[in-house]
C-alpha cells in the first residue's frame, strides 16, 4: 500500500506493461499522485462552529493514480492508459 505521507515511495515497485510487444515501465513517481488539500478540524461544540472560524490545515497526501473502470468494447475490456503513456 501507498502511505498517505509518501514515506514509502522509494519502496514501491516499478510497473511493467507489454503492449503490442513493446515494454513500458512506470516508476512509482509516474503512478502515485501527490495531492494537496485542506482538512477542517472537528469542532469541540456547536458553539465553536457558530462563533469561531473553523480550524483548517493543509494536507499533503499520496494516492495511486489508478481508478477502476467497468467498460467493455467489442474487443474486450477498455483500458485508459492516461498521461504517463
Amino acid at each position: 500500500p501507498i502511505m498517505e505521507d509518501c514515506s514509502n515511495l522509494h519502496l514501491l515497485p516499478t510497473l511493467r506493461f507489454v503492449i503490442d510487444g513493446t515494454e513500458f515501465t512506470l516508476p512509482p513517481k509516474a503512478y502515485v499522485m501527490r495531492v494537496v488539500g485542506h482538512k477542517t478540524e472537528e469542532a469541540d461544540s456547536i458553539w465553536d462552529v457558530l462563533f469561531f472560524k473553523p480550524k483548517v490545515r493543509k494536507v499533503h497526501m499520496c494516492m495511486p493514480a489508478f481508478m477502476q473502470i467497468d467498460m467493455n468494447s467489442q474487443l474486450g475490456p477498455v483500458w485508459i492508459m492516461g498521461m504517463p503513456f
